[in-house]
């Protein structure tokens, strides 16, 4: 039986507020990092290149060795000025990282929030549950009272 099998470099599993704050961390270290490749146009390049072939005018001469040509280089670039592309480049990575962290934030300030909003609800159920029991024993009391003056014939039974 074959399965399918998927490489990946981080698996997040559940969606719950430790996998989303794994995740969230996860993409702002993404975003740091795609300024940092913004950042590298600017650095000088060193690149090797190497060809190998055949250099014939006749088709017949095709596999001679006497016409194979390779060749091999060196190639350094040094960016001197491109029109500010590079800066742009950098300030976009930084403004889109800012973001990421801005969302981790105001997602933070959410949770802290609706975390406060299930407290103060809490508290609320807490002190109409302290009340509900308040008015049983006053309603108790009441009834204790009505048949302690019933059964001493002081009370009618409208009472």
């Amino acid at each position: 039986m074959q399965r399918e099998a998927m490489e990946f470099d981080v698996v997040v599993v559940g969606g719950g507020p430790a996998g989303l704050a794994a995740a969230i961390r996860l993409n702002e270290r993404i975003y740091g990092e795609l300024v940092q490749v913004a950042r590298s146009d600017a650095l000088p390049a060193l690149d090797f290149v190497g060809q190998w072939g055949y250099s014939v005018r006749q088709p017949g001469n095709f596999f001679e060795g006497d016409f194979e040509r390779w060749s091999a280089g060196v190639f350094l670039s040094v960016p001197l000025f491109d029109g500010w592309r590079t800066r742009g480049k950098v300030a976009q990575a930084k403004a889109q990282a800012g973001k990421v962290t801005q969302d981790r934030v105001a997602l933070e300030n959410t949770i802290r929030l609706e975390a406060q909003a299930a407290l103060d609800a809490l508290r609320v159920a807490r002190a109409v549950l302290e009340a509900a029991e308040l008015n049983v024993q006053q309603a108790q009391r009441a009834l204790d009272m009505i048949q302690a003056n019933s059964q001493a014939g002081a009370a009618t039974f409208l009472d």
